[in-house]
């Protein structure tokens, strides 16, 4: 790709541009001290699905999109109105998976209208195995480890 056509309207926008092989060559992702790869930062997360999959939904890993659409109109009507109180982690997918009027929080000191718009997918938890989409167990050796 020619570098003028990386430029758009003289400048005013840049789009993502291929980086040459020389650049892809010399680019090694960071590493731990022990060579893992190094995932120290901040990262965001905005899915509204749950870790693990509510009761209500056991044996059903994945909602149809006219679930979803529903679950997202649900969202909208609780908290974008501002009429609820703060929701955060799975709070929010249980919120719309029940369904109440107005979502309550005892804990909560901000309203709704602080909240991030989280998005909403097919899944039901994002623990896909084991299949029933919870953690599982814990082994003798980590029970052992907790102790």
């Amino acid at each position: 790709m020619p570098r003028s056509a990386c430029l758009l309207l003289c400048g005013v926008a840049l789009l993502a541009c291929p980086l040459t092989a020389a650049a892809q060559a010399r680019w090694a992702p960071p590493r731990t001290p022990d060579g893992q790869p190094d995932l120290q930062g901040v990262w965001l997360s905005n899915t509204a699905t749950p870790l693990e999959r509510p009761k209500q939904l056991e044996g059903k890993a994945r909602l149809t999109d006219e679930e979803v659409a529903e679950f997202r109109r649900r969202a909208d009507r609780l908290f974008k109105t501002g009429n609820s109180d703060f929701a955060v982690g799975d709070g929010v997918f249980q919120a719309v998976l029940t369904n109440p009027d107005r979502y309550t929080n005892p804990n909560s000191t901000h309203s709704a209208s602080d909240m991030v718009d989280l998005e909403f997918d097919n899944r039901t938890s994002l623990i896909t195995d084991p299949p029933d989409g919870h953690l599982p167990p814990l082994t003798t050796e980590g029970r052992n480890r907790q102790l």
